[in-house]
Order: C-alpha cells, then structure tokens, then sequence
C-alpha cells in the first residue's frame, strides 16, 4: 500500500525518453549550423569593427596613448558637431511632427471632398517617383537662377512686383568724363551746376540690345538750352553704334537712358529729384541761385535681385525637410486615413 502511494505521487514529468532528447540536439545543431555563416558576417562586419572603434576612441590619433575621454569631450567642443547635433535634433523632430499633422489634416479634408480617391492619388504620387528623381527635381526647384528655379523664379517675380528693379545694373562712368563713382556706387559729377547750365551724363556698360524700348536719341534733348533758373541735362549711352563717335560728347546716334533716377545736391543734401525721360533728358526747375552737385543715385545700377539661397547654410535643413515632406505626405495621409476608416 505504501508503494504504491509513492509510485503514484511521483512527479508527473519524467526524463524524455533518449531518442526524442537526440531528435531535439540535432535540431537545434541544425538551426545553429544555417545560422552560423550570418553570426560570422555580423561580427565580422559589424560588431568587431564597433568594438574595435570604440575602444580606439580611448586612444590618441597615433593610437599609443591612453587619453580616455578626451577625444569625446573635443568632439562635442567642435562647432561642426554641434551643427550635426542641431540638425539631427531638428530631423527627429520637425519632420515626423510636420508629416504625421499634415497627413492627419489631409486625411480628414480628403474625405470630406468630393472626388476624395482621385485626390488621394494625386497626393499619393510623389511615392511613385525614386529619390534619385525626386533629388533632381528639387535640385531643379530650388536653382538659385531665377531662369531654372521654379522657386526663385516665383521670388523674384513677387519681389519685382512690388520693389521694382533697377534698369541698369552694368551701367558704369567713363574715368575722365564728368563723373565720380562714389562708396555706395552711386556718380556725381566732378564740377558743379550753376542755375542756366546743361549737363551731358554720358554711361558705358549697357549693350543696345538691353536699352529700354522707349528709348530715344539723345542728341536733340542735349542741344537745348536751360533756362535762368532751372538745371537741364541727359543721361546718355555714351557708345556710338557701329563705332566712332567722340567720348563725353552726345553724337546722333546715341541713346539716351530713360528712367534713370537724377538728384540734385547741395551742401551734401538732395534738394531735387527726377527721372529721365525716353530721350534721356531731365530738368530741376526753380532752383536758387548757386552751385548744385548731380547724383545718379545707386539704385540706377544696383543689381538684380536674384532670390533666395535655399540650399544655402541658413535654409538648407528646411528645404530638403520640404522635400521630405512632398514625397512623404501622401503616404502618410492613406495610412491615417485607413485608420480613421
């Protein structure tokens, strides 16, 4: 009776029987075998080579010298890694933020609009297009040449709209001619006006082909005579087509500059101003007796604006984040939108 309330309280597992044990050794003999050749690329390729690196950090460049933390510490007194930190920090971010908040918006106004899956394929396209054709599209759009960039292009236009250009911006004195460039690249003439004068301001550096279409010659306008009270004068092209002419004189064929902004200074202070006419001609009326100084002022010559530098170091980040955001948008909206679904 005791016997056989021992057998029977015994543990209900025993010891598997031997050839299942050996079925089960070989199994996991087989499993290590196919994994073995990846475990050795691994550390071969990976964990060596990291091992290897971080204990050589400890280490000075000729990797004799223990230094310890050292290396760790001028990294990060390096103004480049801080840079890199900034911009990782700004990836991690702003980008998944960006992308998750406009896919979340897209998604629910997509459902809300009529034609919503002809939408949700026009957004989803971008996933179609490779990086490498993405790259260059943006690569493209963000060309700092307003006549390839589509964005600077779209800039410029707006900027133009509302501040204007100047019309010569390669216009330049002859040296010897009756103008002085000044420090902020404007010209004033090197003697002085006296009330009955007429004034010739004769330019170089602009090609027939850039002059504007209302341009006249300014020959007539040169000859006329100022009256008692009043500065007269033009702003020519001092170039002759087809050659000859004389330096400083105004001949037949040259034109004249409209649009050119004139000033009339005195005692260091503008006292007048006038733009050209299509001959090139202006005049200060009413003016008091004395000397007065001419200025072209330095918006007649300053350069075009040419937009902005997007993939320059201020607006780098931001702009391959856009175009991270163009690819990635879409996808992001059908996922969300699925969920919401």
């Amino acid at each position: 009776m005791t016997a056989t309330m021992v057998k029977e309280t015994s543990p209900p597992f025993a010891t598997e029987p031997g050839p299942r044990r050996r079925a089960r050794r070989r199994g996991v003999i087989i499993a290590l075998l196919f994994v073995l050749p990846a475990l050795l690329l691994l550390g071969a390729l990976v964990v060596y080579p990291v091992l290897f690196s971080v204990g050589r950090s400890f280490f000075d460049a000729s990797g004799t010298e223990f230094v310890g933390g050292e290396n760790y510490a001028e990294m990060f007194r390096d103004p480049a890694t801080l840079k890199a930190v900034r911009n990782t920090a700004i990836w991690v971010v702003v980008a998944p933020t960006l992308l998750t908040g406009l896919g979340l918006i897209l998604a629910v106004l997509v459902e809300k609009v009529r034609w919503a899956t002809a939408f949700k394929l026009l957004l989803f396209m971008p996933m179609a297009v490779s990086f490498l054709a993405a790259g260059i599209i943006f690569r493209l759009a963000y060309d700092e040449d307003p006549d390839k960039g589509v964005l600077n292009a779209a800039v410029v236009s707006v900027h133009d709209a509302f501040t204007g250009s100047s019309s010569y911006p390669t216009a330049r004195a002859r040296d010897g001619e009756g103008l002085t460039g000044q420090p902020d690249g404007s010209y004033r003439t090197s003697s002085d006006a006296d009330p009955g004068d007429t004034v010739a301001l004769g330019l170089v550096g602009v090609s027939s082909g850039d002059l504007p279409t209302e341009s006249r010659p300014a020959y007539d306008a040169a000859q006329r005579q100022a009256a008692a009270d009043e500065v007269r004068g033009v702003v020519y092209l001092d170039f002759t087509p087809g050659g000859g002419g004389e330096p400083g004189v105004v001949d037949r064929e040259e034109s004249g500059l409209p649009g050119v902004t004139v000033e009339a200074m005195r005692g260091g202070e503008t006292v007048a101003s006038t733009t050209t006419a299509s001959d090139g001609s202006f005049r200060f009326t009413m003016l008091d007796s004395g000397t007065y100084t001419l200025k072209l002022s330095a918006s007649n010559f300053a350069p075009p604006y040419e937009g902005i530098s997007w993939l320059g170091p201020a607006l780098v980040t931001p702009a391959i984040i856009g175009a991270y955001l163009w690819i990635w948008t879409g996808f992001a909206m059908v996922l969300i939108g699925a969920g919401l679904a």
